[in-house]
């Protein structure tokens, strides 16, 4: 036995499959949006972070490398400083 449907009934029921299918991406689409815009606020705080831990780190090489250059040059000081009162 098959049922007969209204033409008008199947029309109804076709757009209403498809409305609701349209509410159901609309929805995926500003759940992905909400997303993509919070990884992208979260890639914006690492990418600061990683910002100042670059300058930190360069600020660190700049000191270890002034320290090294004045201990180097306490050194040849000192050794200067023998010379001299050796030869005097």
């Amino acid at each position: 036995m098959s049922a007969c449907v209204p033409p008008g009934r199947l029309a109804v029921a076709a757009r209403a499959a498809a409305s609701a299918r349209l509410v159901d991406l609309a929805l995926g689409a500003t759940e992905a949006g909400d997303a993509a815009r919070e990884a992208t606020h979260g890639w914006e705080l690492a990418r600061r972070d990683k910002e100042a831990v670059e300058r930190l780190h360069d600020r660190h090489l700049a000191r270890v490398a002034a320290d090294d250059l004045r201990e180097e040059q306490r050194a040849l000081d000192e050794a200067a400083s023998r010379r001299s009162k050796g030869h005097s």
